[in-house]
């Protein structure tokens, strides 16, 4: 437990001192903050906010939790599968804001690409869960369920609808943050408390680095 929270405050203080080395790089290198499109008076004023900057808390979580978790002994098959999905649906996010900030293209990705690539990705990563024997249970309050095949539509369904929750509460300074920082929190206690000390880790260095992030992300 003590591993985990030492990892959370590290992540924390990456992504504190990351963001503003982010924003001022943003600014040398001019490139355009976020476009607003909504006649929402009180959203004009973020426009040209710069954008892209959870990638800041993404790696500083993945470099954290694979250190860590190395340094300590934790690194686990589930740890590095974890951190496999975090980092392939953070690259859909980032590919969504390069093609609105560098293309242009209001919409960045439109909804099928995003949804297609969110398939391929849980695709791939159910093939290596099920590679490393993970199996096909499933715990229903403590009663092991097997769902054999059906197993891929569970991954699918738990892995696209979750990502695209966070999605859709993405709008106003700090809402989704805020909302997954007690999700996180939460499973970290779950995680902790049935001994999955690595899943712990990782739970908390998340938690850490959107407490970083929502330093900067909160309303003004």
């Amino acid at each position: 437990m003590l591993t985990a929270i030492i990892a959370g405050i590290l992540t924390f203080i990456l992504t504190i001192v990351g963001i503003p080395a982010f924003i001022r790089f943003y600014h040398k290198a001019h490139i355009s903050g976020q476009q607003m499109h909504e006649d929402v008076k009180q959203h004009q004023a973020k426009a040209g906010t710069p954008t892209m900057g959870g990638t800041v808390f993404l790696v500083a979580s993945v470099l954290a939790s694979f250190v860590t978790a190395l340094l300590s002994q934790q690194l686990s098959n589930g740890l590095i599968m974890i951190l496999f999905i975090l980092v392939l649906y953070g690259i859909v996010g980032f590919l969504d804001d390069f093609l609105k900030v560098f293309r242009k293209i209001n919409e960045g990705l439109n909804p099928k690409q995003k949804l297609a690539l969110q398939l391929v990705g849980g695709v791939i990563f159910y093939f290596f869960y099920n590679q490393h024997g993970a199996g096909d249970s499933l715990n229903v309050f403590t009663i092991p369920v097997q769902l054999g095949f059906l197993y891929i539509f569970f991954v699918l369904f738990w892995l696209v609808g979750f990502s695209n929750a966070v999605n859709l509460t993405d709008g106003l300074d700090g809402l989704a943050t805020g909302l997954n920082i007690f999700a996180y929190g939460v499973y970290g206690a779950m995680a902790l408390k049935s001994k999955q000390t690595s899943l712990a880790l990782i739970c908390l260095v998340v938690v850490g680095a959107l407490i970083g992030f929502l330093y900067y992300n909160k309303k003004p």
